[in-house]
């Protein structure tokens, strides 16, 4: 009982200290990490696989601190390898970080990671949602460019089946990574920023009533048919012979 205990404590210690050094290291190196000149980093370097390995780096770091922009990697790597190479690598380490905010999630667990992403507005917005087993949610939050790290964290606590997670995050996040790095930071010259809006506000009315139906229509006909096929499952059979006197 007592090495149970100590078990257990020390666990708990552990967990706090890794969320408090990870806050800790956010908060004192953020202006470092928020304006990370990945470009420049990566043109001092004169070979291609150190070059990988350091963008991988940078996808561990993201996703530990939670801090880095996005799109300034994709960029970035796109801008100093060929793009064939900079689209694999930016694959990568997009599984890379999901796998390791999520691992942090789930290690440091629930209570600690509910913490840290209320001190945030999209945090708070995330905490509100039930989405960690429903695929589609998943997909959608990503593709709607929810912050990547704190969903991670919030799936990890909550200990969300790892592989589906893995899976729809990266099919959410690899269309806009894929277009980044071969667009690079000209693709909002390609594509203006009133458009997309446009696209945006399009799309609402479209969501708003897929979810209605789904939620109104296609989620009771399916509810009302699974109660149908219990009701009849859990029915006697009314074609069975009665038993012969003896």
């Amino acid at each position: 009982m007592e090495s149970n205990k100590k078990k257990e404590i020390i666990g708990i210690v552990l967990r706090v200290a890794l969320a408090v050094g990870l806050f800790l290291a956010a908060i004192l190196n953020y202006d470092k990490l928020a304006n990370l000149d990945v470009k420049a980093l990566l043109s001092k370097l004169d070979n291609t696989w150190l070059i990988i390995l350091v963008s991988l780096g940078i996808y561990i770091l993201k996703g530990c601190v939670f801090v880095v922009p996005a799109s300034m990697v994709y960029i970035g790597i796109g801008m100093v390898l060929p793009s064939w190479i900079a689209v694999i690598v930016n694959c990568a380490g997009i599984l890379l970080e999901l796998t390791v905010s999520y691992l942090i999630g789930r290690f440091i667990g629930g209570d600690a990671v509910n913490k840290i992403l209320s001190r945030s507005k999209s945090g708070q917005k995330l905490l509100s949602k039930n989405l960690q087993d429903n695929k589609w949610g998943t997909f959608g939050l990503r593709f709607a460019s929810a912050p990547i790290d704190l969903v991670s964290l919030l799936y990890g606590a909550a200990k969300a089946s790892f592989v589906p997670f893995l899976l729809f995050s990266f099919l959410g996040i690899a269309p806009r990574v894929i277009v980044l790095t071969f667009v690079g930071d000209k693709f909002f010259d390609y594509v203006p920023m009133a458009l997309l809006m446009k696209i945006v506000i399009a799309a609402i009315p479209v969501v708003l009533v897929f979810w209605l139906v789904k939620k109104f229509w296609w989620d009771k006909r399916k509810a009302a048919k699974e109660q149908a096929a219990a009701a009849e499952a859990d029915a006697p059979s009314e074609t069975a012979e009665p038993e012969a006197e003896s």
